[in-house]
């Protein structure tokens, strides 16, 4: 046999090269056997595999590509990644909700998001721990947020005493609407709007006595005021005149149930020329506090000359 490299071997007829062993580099001979073996293990070409760019020993292969729903990370060896892209997933992907509902987690605790059903003039709103549709309660309200404009027409009606003032504020009804983007009265719950939740100034009311003509010492005012507000606290005390008194002092005093407040007599109203026509404003008595039906009246203690129609402006606020 010739050296292998120097000349052609020919191995016409029968001869053959036996016990040749497994190959160990790439220009080792190799037996048919062997050459099986590897061949049975070699996965399929047509096979349709994944990949990330197509191959050209391969005839079925799937090449990954990106879409609006889903991204291909290939960067880590081995592995072939597909992501869910920033706000890919659409309302239609999402899933279905039950009506007249919002997606959330009701409870306090992490997990799995609820349907959280409206029922019929309720608000999303969250108290005791849960969030929910719910009438309006105290608790969602912020001090002095419901204003004069915000209440129905009947309560305004009770807040003056003058049938003139109802008549007035009974119109409102015919044009008064609540816009659609407001919360309807039927979503607050009775009592939830309590005197801490209204606007301040719609704690206060006034009472207003005259006193016609020039009085002498004695008289009074025409007709004495019924207190229908329940408690209520005297805040200020004032006084106008429709003629100013033309020389001396007119002193007047103010009973509560034919008592005076003034337990200080010195702090009573007065009036003289030098206070004019306009508004004066009066030392607070000492007794403030008033109760449902107490009656207040004023009567003249002292007079000077000149002076007509002094009228008493008693505030006082709702407790």
């Amino acid at each position: 046999m010739a050296k292998p490299g120097a000349s052609d071997i020919d191995m016409a007829g029968a001869a053959k090269v036996v016990n040749l062993p497994s190959p160990s580099a790439s220009g080792d001979a190799a037996t048919k056997g062997y050459v099986d073996g590897q061949v049975a293990t070699r996965a399929p070409a047509g096979a349709e595999y994944l990949v990330g760019a197509a191959h050209g020993e391969l005839s079925a292969e799937r090449v990954v590509t990106d879409t609006p729903t889903v991204a291909w990370d290939l960067a880590t060896a081995g592995q072939a990644k597909a992501n869910v892209p920033d706000n890919a997933v659409t309302n239609a992907k999402l899933r279905d909700s039950a009506g007249l509902s919002v997606i959330g987690r009701s409870s306090i605790s992490s997990g799995d998001p609820d349907d959280i059903v409206a029922a019929e003039n309720t608000v999303l709103a969250r108290a005791t721990g849960t969030l929910g549709f719910m009438q309006v309660v105290t608790a969602h309200l912020t001090d002095a947020v419901v204003t004069l404009a915000k209440l129905a027409a009947e309560v305004l009606v009770r807040m003056f005493t003058s049938q003139s003032k109802r008549d007035a504020v009974e119109a409102l009804e015919s044009g008064g609407v609540v816009a659609a983007n407001k919360v309807p009265t039927a979503a607050i719950q009775d009592g939830a709007v309590t005197a801490a939740k209204e606007d301040a100034r719609l704690r206060y009311r006034t009472f207003v006595l005259v006193v016609p003509g020039d009085p002498a010492v004695g008289a009074g005012a025409s007709v004495g005021l019924i207190n229908k507000f329940g408690s209520v606290t005297i805040v200020a005390v004032e006084s106008t005149c429709r003629v100013a008194p033309s020389s001396g002092t007119y002193t007047y005093d103010l009973n509560k149930n034919g008592t005076t407040v003034y337990t200080t007599q010195a702090n009573r109203p007065t009036r003289t020329s030098a206070d004019g026509t306009g508004r004066k404003a009066h030392t607070l008595p000492d007794v403030t506090s008033m109760t449902w039906d107490d009656v207040l009246t004023v009567d003249v203690d002292g007079v000077g000359a000149g002076i007509s129609d002094f009228t008493l402006h008693v505030v006082v606020r709702l407790d």
